[in-house]
C-alpha cells in the first residue's frame, strides 16, 4: 500500500509539470498572436500548429480546457476596440475537447460573449450559418440565430431568454448533475428575482401584508392571524417554507403572544425568517468577493473612504466588475457544491454500509444532557455548592482522601488508565508520571507535558500576566491532563454509574477544585490577547445528538442550551476533527464558535499537559446557540480514510456568574462591608434626627462649653472634636458634633473588619464574633445619644470623652433603672425597649445577664 501510494504522488507530480510546460507553450503562441497586425482571431496560423495542437493534447489529459477559455477572454480584453469574428475561432478550439461530458466548449461561448459585451463587439455569426455554433454547442439544434441580427455592430450582445439558454447554460446543464441534468425553469429563476425585489420593497411588503391579514377584535390594528396566511405572505416574497416550519417561525414572532403578527412583527420576520439554502448560501465568501472586487477600482489601495469613492461608479464600470464577480461567484458555487454532494456520497454510502451489516443502531444516538437559561443564570453553585476557603487543603482532600480518590477511570483520548489521588500527586512530582502514560494513543511517541505549578508561576508569561496562584495553575494542569473526564462527569452528572464512583454517592463534588479551575479560566480569558471574530472549533464526540432546545424555541423564543462541563475547544481543526467521531461515532459533529470582547474562550496551551492541542477552554455553564446554517464536511483522518464531519456554527455566552477566586474568597468579606456602610449610613441619619430634637436638652446642659486644655487634662480627647467647635481655646460643644464624633467611633470599627484577611470571614465562630461587632457599633451610637437625652443627670462634655460602647452600657443601666422604678403599662414599655436593645426581642443575646433578661420578659403583660 505504501509503494503504491508513493507511485500514484510521483505520477500526480508528473502531470503537474507536463500541464505547467503545456501552459507555458499556450501563454507563449497567444501573446505572439495576441499582438499580430491585423488581429483576426478566426485566421489564426497558431491553431493549425503542429506545437499548438500538442499543447492542447496535453491540456486535455489533464484536464485544463479553463486555459483555453482563459486565453480567449484575454484577446477581448486586450484588444477593447478589435470587433473579432469569436465563434469561428471558438469552434476551432473546441476541435481539442470533443468528449461529449466536457463543458469546456459551452463555458468557452458563454465567457467569449461576456467579454464581447465588455469591449462592445460584434460576437453573433452570420444569420443563417448556425453550423459553427452547432459545433460549439455538440451538434445542439439552433434555429434562432436570426434573432441575434446576426452580424450587426451593436453596443452590446442582444440574446432572447431562450437563446441565452442555449449559449450560456446554467451550472445544471453544464455539469449534468443536480436535478437529473436538466436546466433550472428561467421562468421560475425570473419569478424568484422578482420576489427577491418585493422583499426589499417597504411599500410592497405593507400591500402583502394587507392582503393577507385581517382586522383584530380591537378594530386598531391589522394581523395576520394564521399561519396558511403567513406561509401564503411569505411565498409570495421568495420565502418557501414548509407547514412545520411556518408554525414554528408563526409562533416564535408573535412577540406578544396575542396569537397573530401585526405589520411590524411581520416586517421583523423577513429578516429573521431563512430557509436552508439561504442559510448555506449565506456561508459562502460572496460579500468577501464582491467588496475586494469593488475596492480594486479605487485609486489608491489604502484609500480613506472607498465606499465614497466607489460610490462615483458608473453602469458600465459597475457591469466590468459584476461581470468578473459573476465568474468567480460560479466558481464558488460549482466547487461548493461539490463537495457537498461529495460529502453526502460518502454518508449516504456509509449508512448503506450499516444497513446491508444490520447493524442500524449505529446511526442512532442520545440526546446530550443540557441545561435550560434557568441553569445558566443559576451557575455553578447550583451544581456543586460553594468552595472551602483553606484552597489548597481543599485541593488536596477532594483528590487524595474524601471519597471517589481511588475510583480508577480510563481516558478515550490517549487510553491513560488512573485515578484522581494519582494524578493529584502527578501533578506535584512529575517523575511520578509512568512512561507509558506520557505516550500518545499509538504508544510511538512522548507528548505528555508535565511542570511544576511553582515553576510556571515564575515561569510562563500568562500566568503571571493572568496573577495565576500556584492553586489555579495545578488545577488548570490536572484538567489538561485525565482529570477532565472526573470533572465534567460531575458537572454533567453523566454517566450515572461513574458519577456515583466519581463522588462517593455525591458526598464529594470536588467543588472547591473546580471553582479554583473557573477562576483560572476567568482570569485568563480576561487578560489574554484574542482577536474578535476568531474561529474555535470543537468536537462533540460523535456519541450524541444536541438536544431539542438547540433546534425549538421555547415559549420566551429562546434556542439553545447550557452546557453543564467545561467546554474544551481548539483553534486547529484538524484536533476537533479527532475528537468529533469520525472514526467510527453514529454522529461526528463539530462545533464552529466565533469568539467575541466578551465571550470569549481562554488558551491554557502554555499550561497544558497536551500543549499540540492548543486547547480554549470555557468556563461551566456556558450558554450554546445556532449560528447558522448546519453543513456536512467530506474529510481525511490520519489512516487516510474518508469520513464525513457535519459542521455545527455556534456562538457561545461565556457564564459571567464564574468568579475569581480573590473575588470568591472575598465576597463573603465584601458584603458584609456593605451590609457595614449602610448600616452606618443609616445610624447617622437616626442620629441626625435625634440632634434636631435635642435642641432644648442642649441649652440645659451647663457643660455645653468648657476650656479646651481643662477638658484635655480631664480626659478628653481632642481628636473627638468636629472642625468648628473649637474657637479661641473654648469648647462650644454641639449635637451635631455628638453625632459626628459617635459615627466616627462605628466606621473605625468597619475599617478594621476590612484590614482583616478574607479567610477570617469564612471561618464559622470568626465570622459570628464579626457580625456581633457590627451589630453592636450599629446599636452603641444609638444608646449613646438617647442616654444623653433622656437621661438629665449627665453632661455632653462628658459624653463627649466616652466612647460609644462605654455609653452604650450605662444607657443599658439606665433603662434597667427605669424599669425598676416604673410600674404598669410604664414598666412594659420600658422593659420591652430594654429588651430590644439587647436583642432579646429577637431571640438573640449571648454573654451574662439572661437571668436579668428573662426577669423582664416576666414584666411584660400576659397577652404579649
Amino acid at each position: 500500500r505504501e509503494a503504491a501510494w508513493e507511485a500514484a504522488r510521483l505520477a500526480a507530480a508528473a502531470r503537474r509539470e507536463k500541464a505547467r510546460k503545456a501552459r507555458l507553450v499556450w501563454r507563449q503562441a497567444a501573446k505572439g498572436y495576441f499582438k499580430a497586425p491585423g488581429f483576426a482571431l478566426g485566421q489564426s496560423q497558431c491553431l493549425a500548429s503542429e506545437e499548438w495542437e500538442e499543447s492542447a493534447d496535453e491540456l486535455k489529459a489533464v484536464g485544463a480546457e479553463e486555459d483555453c477559455v482563459r486565453f480567449v477572454v484575454l484577446s477581448c480584453e486586450m484588444h477593447p476596440h478589435a470587433s473579432p469574428q469569436v465563434l469561428p475561432a471558438a469552434a476551432s478550439l473546441s476541435t481539442a475537447f470533443t468528449a461529449p461530458s466536457s463543458g469546456a466548449p459551452r463555458r468557452l461561448v458563454q465567457l467569449v460573449l461576456r467579454s464581447g459585451q465588455r469591449c462592445r463587439a460584434t460576437v453573433a455569426p452570420a444569420a443563417g450559418d448556425p453550423s459553427l455554433l452547432e459545433t460549439v454547442l455538440g451538434g445542439k439544434e439552433v434555429d434562432r440565430l436570426s434573432v441575434w441580427g446576426g452580424g450587426r455592430d451593436c453596443e452590446g450582445v442582444v440574446l432572447d431568454g431562450s437563446m441565452l439558454d442555449l449559449i450560456c447554460p446554467t451550472l445544471a446543464g453544464m455539469q449534468g448533475g443536480g436535478t437529473g441534468g436538466q436546466q433550472p425553469d428561467l421562468e421560475k429563476l425570473a419569478t424568484t428575482v422578482r420576489k427577491f425585489r418585493l422583499s426589499r420593497d417597504t411599500n410592497a411588503v405593507e400591500q402583502i401584508f394587507l392582503a393577507h391579514s385581517v382586522m383584530d377584535s380591537s378594530h386598531t390594528k391589522r394581523v395576520i392571524t394564521s399561519d396558511a396566511q403567513f406561509t401564503a405572505a411569505l411565498s409570495q416574497l421568495g420565502l418557501d417554507l414548509s407547514a412545520a416550519a411556518s408554525r414554528e417561525y408563526f409562533k416564535h414572532m408573535d412577540l406578544d403572544a396575542s396569537g397573530g403578527l401585526d405589520l411590524d412583527e411581520f416586517r421583523r420576520s423577513l429578516t429573521m425568517v431563512s430557509t436552508p439554502l439561504v442559510q448555506w448560501s449565506a456561508s459562502l465568501p460572496f460579500a468577501s468577493l464582491l467588496g475586494g472586487l469593488l475596492h480594486s477600482c479605487c485609486s489608491a489601495l489604502q484609500s480613506d473612504d472607498p465606499l465614497r469613492e466607489v460610490s462615483q461608479l458608473g453602469p458600465e464600470q459597475v457591469q466590468v466588475v459584476m461581470g468578473v464577480f459573476a465568474q468567480e461567484a460560479m466558481k464558488l458555487v460549482i466547487s461548493a457544491l461539490g463537495a457537498a454532494k461529495e460529502s453526502f456520497a460518502v454518508l449516504d454510502a456509509m449508512e448503506a454500509k450499516q444497513r446491508g451489516e444490520g447493524n442500524n443502531t449505529k446511526f442512532t444516538t442520545d440526546k446530550m444532557s443540557a441545561g435550560s437559561v434557568e441553569d445558566f443564570h443559576k451557575g455553578l453553585v447550583d451544581i456543586v455548592g460553594l468552595p472551602r476557603p483553606v484552597v489548597d487543603k481543599a485541593m488536596m482532600e477532594e483528590h487524595c482522601l474524601l471519597p471517589g480518590f481511588d475510583a480508577e477511570f480510563t481516558t478515550g483520548n490517549y487510553s491513560v488508565t488512573t485515578s484522581p489521588k494519582k494524578e493529584y500527586e502527578i501533578v506535584l512530582d512529575p517523575s511520578k508520571c509512568p512512561v507509558q502514560d506520557r505516550l500518545d494513543k499509538n504508544k510511538q511517541r512522548e507528548i505528555r507535558r508535565l511542570l511544576r505549578a511553582e515553576n510556571l508561576k515564575e515561569t510562563s508569561l500568562l500566568a503571571r500576566k493572568a496573577e495565576l496562584s500556584v492553586e489555579e495553575i495545578r488545577a488548570v494542569i490536572l484538567y489538561t491532563g485525565p482529570m477532565f473526564v472526573v470533572y465534567n462527569t460531575i458537572l454533567r452528572r453523566l454517566p450515572k454509574e461513574d458519577w456515583k464512583r466519581f463522588t462517593g454517592d455525591g458526598i464529594n463534588l470536588f467543588p472547591t477544585t473546580i471553582f479554583v479551575l473557573a477562576s483560572a479560566v476567568t482570569k485568563i480569558a480576561r487578560k489574554m490577547k484574542l482577536p474578535s471574530g476568531m474561529e474555535l472549533f470543537r468536537g462533540t464526540g460523535g456519541k450524541m445528538g444536541l438536544p431539542d432546545s438547540f433546534y425549538q424555541a421555547d415559549s420566551q423564543g429562546r434556542v439553545g442550551y447550557m452546557e453543564f462541563g467545561f467546554l474544551s475547544t481548539t483553534a486547529n481543526k484538524e484536533v476537533a476533527i479527532q475528537y468529533s467521531g469520525v472514526r467510527g461515532g453514529p454522529m461526528p459533529m463539530v462545533l464552529r464558535i466565533v469568539t467575541g470582547s466578551i465571550d470569549r474562550g481562554a488558551c491554557i496551551e502554555e499550561l497544558s499537559q497536551y500543549p499540540e492541542e492548543a486547547e480554549y477552554l470555557w468556563v461551566p455553564c456556558s450558554f450554546i446557540a445556532p449560528d447558522g446554517h448546519t453543513s456536512v464536511q467530506l474529510v481525511t483522518t490520519g489512516e487516510r480514510e474518508v469520513g464525513v464531519v457535519t459542521m455545527v456554527p455556534v456562538r457561545i455566552n461565556a457564564n459571567l456568574k464564574a468568579e475569581t477566586l480573590e473575588e470568591l474568597v472575598g465576597g463573603k468579606k465584601q458584603r458584609h462591608l456593605e451590609a457595614f456602610k449602610y448600616q452606618n449610613l443609616e445610624t447617622e441619619r437616626e442620629l441626625l434626627q435625634l440632634a434636631a430634637q435635642a435642641e432644648e436638652r442642649l441649652r440645659g446642659d451647663m457643660f455645653r462649653t468648657r476650656k479646651l486644655q481643662l477638658w484635655v487634662r480631664e480626659g478628653g480627647d481632642e481628636s473627638h472634636l468636629s472642625p468648628g467647635m473649637v474657637s479661641g481655646g473654648n469648647i462650644d460643644f454641639t449635637a451635631v458634633g455628638l453625632v459626628r464624633k459617635l459615627t466616627r467611633e462605628a466606621e473605625a470599627v468597619r475599617a478594621r473588619h476590612a484590614g482583616l484577611p478574607a479567610a477570617a470571614f469564612h471561618a464559622e465562630s470568626g465570622y459570628h464574633a464579626l457580625v456581633k461587632e457590627m451589630l453592636r457599633a450599629g446599636s452603641a451610637p444609638r444608646g449613646a445619644m438617647r442616654w444623653w437625652i433622656e437621661d438629665p443627670s449627665n453632661s455632653i462634655e462628658y459624653v463627649m470623652r466616652k466612647t460609644c460602647f462605654e455609653l452604650h452600657t450605662l444607657y443599658l443601666a439606665f433603662l434597667w433603672r427605669g424599669v425598676e422604678e416604673a410600674s404598669g403599662a410604664e414598666r412594659a414599655k420600658r422593659a420591652r425597649e430594654l429588651c430590644e436593645l439587647t436583642e432579646l426581642a429577637a431571640g438573640g443575646g449571648g454573654g451574662g445577664g439572661g437571668g436579668a433578661r428573662c426577669c423582664i420578659l416576666l414584666t411584660l403583660p400576659r397577652a404579649r
